[in-house]
Protein backbone atom coordinates (compact mmCIF):
# COMPACT_ATOMS: atom_id res chain seq x y z
CA UNK A 1 0.00 0.00 0.00
CA UNK A 2 1.47 3.59 -0.57
CA UNK A 3 2.11 5.43 2.07
CA UNK A 4 -0.79 8.05 1.39
CA UNK A 5 -3.14 5.45 1.06
CA UNK A 6 -2.46 3.88 4.17
CA UNK A 7 -2.82 7.98 5.82
CA UNK A 8 -6.16 7.60 3.62
CA UNK A 9 -7.48 4.54 5.12
CA UNK A 10 -6.09 5.23 8.75
CA UNK A 11 -7.84 8.84 8.56
CA UNK A 12 -11.13 7.26 6.99
CA UNK A 13 -11.31 4.61 10.50
CA UNK A 14 -10.58 7.45 12.66
CA UNK A 15 -12.99 8.99 10.91
CA UNK A 16 -15.55 6.53 11.02
CA UNK A 17 -14.94 5.32 14.41
CA UNK A 18 -15.37 9.52 15.59
CA UNK A 19 -18.56 9.54 13.60
CA UNK A 20 -19.87 6.23 15.99
CA UNK A 21 -18.72 8.28 19.75
CA UNK A 22 -19.55 11.75 18.68
CA UNK A 23 -22.55 11.68 15.88
CA UNK A 24 -21.74 12.07 12.30
CA UNK A 25 -22.52 15.74 11.97
CA UNK A 26 -19.83 16.63 14.27
CA UNK A 27 -17.35 13.48 13.38
CA UNK A 28 -17.49 15.40 9.96
CA UNK A 29 -17.46 18.94 11.25
CA UNK A 30 -14.31 18.48 13.15
CA UNK A 31 -12.65 16.48 10.43
CA UNK A 32 -13.66 19.08 7.70
CA UNK A 33 -11.84 21.96 9.23
CA UNK A 34 -8.35 21.22 8.71
CA UNK A 35 -7.12 22.11 5.74
CA UNK A 36 -5.89 19.66 2.61
CA UNK A 37 -8.66 16.73 3.50
CA UNK A 38 -11.60 15.84 1.53
CA UNK A 39 -13.61 13.73 3.31
CA UNK A 40 -16.83 11.72 2.08
CA UNK A 41 -20.10 12.24 4.35
CA UNK A 42 -19.69 8.73 5.28
CA UNK A 43 -16.66 9.22 6.70
CA UNK A 44 -13.94 7.93 3.81
CA UNK A 45 -10.84 10.13 2.94
CA UNK A 46 -11.34 10.77 -0.85
CA UNK A 47 -8.26 12.92 -0.99
CA UNK A 48 -5.51 14.64 0.59
CA UNK A 49 -3.31 17.34 -0.22
CA UNK A 50 0.21 18.54 1.95
CA UNK A 51 1.57 16.30 4.33
CA UNK A 52 0.11 12.90 5.30
CA UNK A 53 1.25 12.94 8.75
CA UNK A 54 0.16 17.04 9.46
CA UNK A 55 -3.38 15.93 8.37
CA UNK A 56 -3.56 13.42 10.34
CA UNK A 57 -2.03 15.10 13.06
CA UNK A 58 -4.88 18.46 12.78
CA UNK A 59 -7.60 15.40 12.93
CA UNK A 60 -6.58 14.09 15.82
CA UNK A 61 -6.21 17.12 17.17
CA UNK A 62 -9.72 18.56 16.60
CA UNK A 63 -10.95 14.85 17.64
CA UNK A 64 -8.76 15.07 20.84
CA UNK A 65 -10.07 18.50 21.20
CA UNK A 66 -13.50 17.71 22.12
CA UNK A 67 -13.51 14.33 23.75
CA UNK A 68 -9.57 14.06 24.99
CA UNK A 69 -8.77 10.82 26.37
CA UNK A 70 -11.37 8.56 23.96
CA UNK A 71 -9.89 10.32 20.63
CA UNK A 72 -6.37 9.24 22.22
CA UNK A 73 -7.71 5.64 22.92
CA UNK A 74 -9.26 5.41 19.35
CA UNK A 75 -5.95 6.77 17.88
CA UNK A 76 -3.60 4.29 19.69
CA UNK A 77 -5.29 1.40 18.53
CA UNK A 78 -5.39 2.46 15.15
CA UNK A 79 -1.62 2.97 15.46
CA UNK A 80 -1.27 -0.58 16.21
CA UNK A 81 -3.45 -1.38 13.48
CA UNK A 82 -0.86 0.48 10.90
CA UNK A 83 2.55 0.57 12.10
CA UNK A 84 4.36 1.91 9.61
CA UNK A 85 2.13 5.50 9.96
CA UNK A 86 4.23 7.87 11.77
CA UNK A 87 4.08 10.96 12.61
CA UNK A 88 2.24 11.53 15.89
Amino acid sequence: MLEQDEYKQMLTDLIQKQMVVLGPNIALDKARKVPGVKIADDGTVLDMDGNPPMVLKGVANEYMSLSGQIAQMTLNSLLEKYPSVKGL
